[in-house]
């Protein structure tokens, strides 16, 4: 299996990519400066990076998503749950309370994304945006924190998933085991 990771000039990429090919997949990372949207139709799966800016900043986080959701999995990390939130007409908003740094607790849903995860689970954060609620999305909340701000997001129809946490983090003890829960859903597809 092979996933690329758009690297938003965040340093927990590398991170990323490590804990991928400790789940035994393959990972390219690539500048999301250098992204051409018609080379990854090669991937089996698309992770949209943490990074230092708004979504409405890396342009390209747009064309992927509108380009691949419907026939990629794509998974949306911090900077890339709110990149996908805010495609799919989502406000970004402030957080009630920053975090960076800060492990919480997540409320996590019923979703095989999260199988074998305990709930509630504990996170990593490091945001001061987030995802606001949206009553007519067709993107699902399958996870909150106690402040009920969004967590985690999925598609009702095709293979996209986000969070606002960090699932590489030391502070995320089941991060491995979501990105493998992740990567066992691209290869049922």
């Amino acid at each position: 299996m092979k996933i690329i990771l758009v690297d938003c000039e965040d340093s927990f990429t590398l991170n990323i990519a490590n804990l991928i090919k400790e789940c035994q997949a393959a990972v390219d990372v690539i500048h999301h400066q250098d992204i051409e949207t018609e080379n990854l139709s090669n991937y089996h799966g698309i992770v949209l990076s943490p990074g230092p800016k708004r979504p409405s900043d890396i342009t390209i986080l747009n064309e992927i998503i509108e380009r691949f959701y419907t026939s990629i999995p794509i998974l949306g990390i911090c900077l890339g749950h709110q990149a996908i939130g805010e495609f799919f007409n989502h406000s970004i908003i402030r957080s009630k309370e920053a975090m960076h740094g800060i492990a919480t607790e997540i409320q996590v849903g019923n979703e095989t994304i999260f199988e074998g995860i305990s709930n509630p689970m504990m996170a990593m954060r490091y945001n001061s945006l987030t995802v606001d609620h949206q009553t007519a999305s067709p993107l699902s909340i399958i996870c909150c924190d106690n402040n009920d701000e969004i967590m985690g997001l999925k598609h009702r129809k095709y293979p996209l998933y986000s969070f606002q946490f960090h699932p590489e983090s030391i502070g995320t003890p089941d991060g491995k085991r979501l990105i493998q829960n992740w990567l066992n859903l691209i290869g049922e597809q």
